[in-house]
């Protein structure tokens, strides 16, 4: 697996702004290493350095979300996944967002680099970014080969 260090803006440089990168750290954290700017938007705010789990997952979920980023890095493979969003006061709105694995120096240290879409936008109304969003809803989460295989069986949603 490519390190985070070894990936190169130029051939990204397209899609940059819907790249993000999480980095795990023990015992179950998901740092926000780096968003760009679509998503960033997106999320209302820069929360860049803060533990995505803690801030954009509902407590029950947190298990299930953590369990996904480890089969995508133990498999390791691609991983794409379908939340519906929701947030007081407007429409929910279906994120899907596709991630791989990136190796990592650290002991027991490893990253996702994914990219984030808003699913039928059309028909949303204009807001300023869903700051204050949680996963109202998951969809089983489709694995992809990269060339390592895929994990066996399901992961219960």
């Amino acid at each position: 697996m490519p390190y985070w260090d070894d990936v190169r803006a130029g051939p990204l440089a397209p899609i940059m702004k819907h790249i993000w990168v999480m980095e795990f750290r023990p015992p179950a954290s998901m740092i926000i290493r780096f968003l760009g700017s679509e998503v960033v938007r997106l999320s209302g705010r820069d929360t860049t350095g803060e533990d995505f789990l803690s801030i954009r997952t509902n407590p029950a979920r947190r298990s299930l979300t953590m369990a996904i980023y480890r089969t995508a890095y133990n498999t390791p493979c691609a991983t794409m996944l379908r939340r519906t969003l929701s947030r007081p006061g407007f429409n929910p709105r279906d994120m899907l967002s596709t991630f791989a694995p990136l190796a990592s120096e650290g002991e027991g240290h490893w990253l996702l680099i994914g990219v984030t879409e808003t699913i039928e936008a059309d028909n949303l109304p204009e807001d300023p970014g869903i700051a204050a969003y949680t996963t109202a809803e998951m969809f089983p989460p489709e694995f992809v080969d990269i060339g390592f295989g895929v994990p066996e069986g399901e992961i219960e949603i």
